[in-house]
């Protein structure tokens, strides 16, 4: 059993590192209160299935190095929410999680996170899910069911601060500058282009260059 923990990635005392805790995870009661009625918060297994067997555990296995640590992360806030605090990602019954479940999620992590960060979160869930069906744990109708939901739509505007009032006149300064420099510019072009040439012998009178 510990070579199969080993391989697997995780540690052979059968540790599950607890919970992510975080400020800016969304409140347990965001989800609990979108479930519908007779679809309440999920309990934690009293015997979770060994590790080769268990969805989470094979899910993350599958995942490179340096992804695991990350959708781990994702998995812990996704059992938290749907547990209301009472299970983590490995005592999660994965296989018990539902349409109504995953939409309450969706929901919260929408409300909370950016676009990108929430669907990072589902992924990893949507990733469980699929693990289930693989080992038996849920049919094909329940795996589509639970993974049929959108992803998060949305825009992330990039980082930065609002100028200065001294910052927006020195833009304005510029912008000024640069208004008036084409017309400057082709003004003495135009008079540059001119030259005359010394009067020719018996000519009637000085002429343009070039004419």
């Amino acid at each position: 059993m510990a070579d199969q923990k080993r391989i697997l990635g995780f540690p052979a005392d059968g540790r599950t590192g607890g919970l992510v805790d975080s400020p800016d995870r969304p409140r347990i009661a965001e989800v609990v209160d979108l479930l519908p009625a007779g679809s309440g918060p999920l309990s934690p297994t009293a015997s979770p299935p060994p590790p080769d067997l268990h969805p989470a555990r094979v899910y993350l296995a599958s995942l490179s190095e340096g992804s695991r640590r990350t959708m781990r992360a994702a998995l812990e806030t996704v059992a938290d929410l749907v547990s209301s605090g009472c299970a983590d990602a490995f005592t999660l019954p994965w296989q018990e999680l539902r349409y109504q479940h995953t939409t309450a999620i969706r929901s919260a992590l929408a409300g909370k996170y950016a676009p990108a960060t929430a669907n990072k979160m589902l992924s990893a869930r949507r990733g469980v899910v699929k693990e289930c069906w693989r080992l038996g744990c849920i049919g094909a109708e329940e795996r589509d069911r639970a993974c049929d939901i959108a992803p998060v739509r949305g825009k992330t505007l990039p980082k930065g601060r609002s100028l200065t009032s001294g910052e927006k006149g020195a833009l304005r300064l510029v912008r000024r500058g640069r208004e008036a420099r084409p017309q400057g510019a082709r003004r003495r072009a135009s008079g540059s282009s001119i030259r005359l040439r010394p009067e020719a012998r018996g000519g009637a009178g000085p002429r343009p260059f070039g004419l």
